[in-house]
């Protein structure tokens, strides 16, 4: 089998079809419930369950955690069931730690990032349904050979606002509100540094023809770009790889038919997260059997 880097249409539609699922399970949305029964969820944006050495939380911006209560639960709306059962999964955000990896600019400028800790007890439960990204087994090679942005395709991760449904209750509940992920693939267009932090742009097509997309992609502040590295089979085109690359933060406005969504890049999640969660702990917390460990999640 060959690598290759670049795709046609078709294959980066296969990739994407053969990605969902495995994508799906790390992604989740931020749900602020109502206080009084059947009151209408607010979707508050997206993240990714991520464990670093050991260290368990959700990756996202820092402006969706400023928007989330300090105090009661907030809801944790899973990717992987999109069209799935009615389900209210709350953690308690009063020993949730939160960590401003780097605080909202409010720009596309940026940064904005930021490291939700989790308490054992939703760690646990979290486990039985969804699935921890390792992150610093994948650190070194993400730091210092990670692949071209031309290589294998771009997927950006995240739940929309704009396809929410707020709808009569059922299995129990006073009024549901029905959340769906996207998982949309395009190109990133080129990367940037600045002042120690690095960006991806992601490029999308709005209300695509050929594919269902949305015309805006609020909501998915805080979700994931991933990269797909591909391989070239028998069977035709399967990924090889699947590598969390971005926080997205940012949409800009509707220009030539589409959007530019910025995201912290690979040294922003690699490097300075990786330190912040860490701390002095940082340089010694790859554990002796990442390889192993890595070659099993692939």
């Amino acid at each position: 089998m060959s690598e290759f880097t670049l795709l046609d249409r078709q294959q980066l539609d296969t990739l994407l079809e053969r990605a969902q699922e495995r994508l799906f399970s790390y992604g989740v949305g931020f749900v602020k419930v109502g206080a009084t029964p059947g009151a209408e969820p607010i979707l508050a944006g997206s993240g990714t369950l991520v464990v670093i050495a050991g260290v368990y939380g959700i990756l996202t911006a820092d402006h969706v955690l400023e928007n989330l209560p300090r105090t009661g639960r907030v809801g944790l709306m899973f990717g992987r069931y999109p069209q799935g059962p009615v389900h209210r999964f709350t953690i308690a955000m009063d020993v949730a730690s939160r960590l401003i990896i780097a605080k909202a600019s409010g720009n596309e400028s940026g940064p904005d990032l930021g490291f939700l800790a989790l308490p054992p007890d939703a760690v646990s439960a979290l486990k039985a349904r969804a699935s921890f990204y390792e992150v610093v087994s994948r650190r070194t090679r993400m730091l210092s050979s990670p692949p071209a942005i031309e290589s294998g395709g771009w997927i950006i991760l995240g739940v929309v606002d704009e396809w929410s449904i707020f709808g009569p209750g059922e299995s129990g509940f006073k009024g549901v509100k029905h959340f769906t992920t996207v998982c949309g693939g395009s190109a990133v267009s080129h990367e940037e540094q600045r002042d120690g932090f690095d960006y991806l742009y992601f490029e999308v097509k709005c209300s695509d023809p050929e594919q269902n997309r949305p015309t805006s992609f609020k909501g998915t502040s805080g979700g994931s770009l991933w990269q797909l590295v591909a391989q070239l089979g028998p069977e035709g085109v399967s990924i090889k790889e699947a590598l969390l690359s971005g926080v997205a933060f940012y949409q800009s406005e509707i220009r030539d038919g589409g959007r530019t969504i910025v995201c912290h890049g690979r040294r922003s999640i690699y490097e300075r997260v990786v330190n912040a969660v860490l701390g002095d702990r940082a340089e010694q917390a790859v554990p002796r059997d990442a390889a192993e460990r890595h070659a099993r999640e692939r």
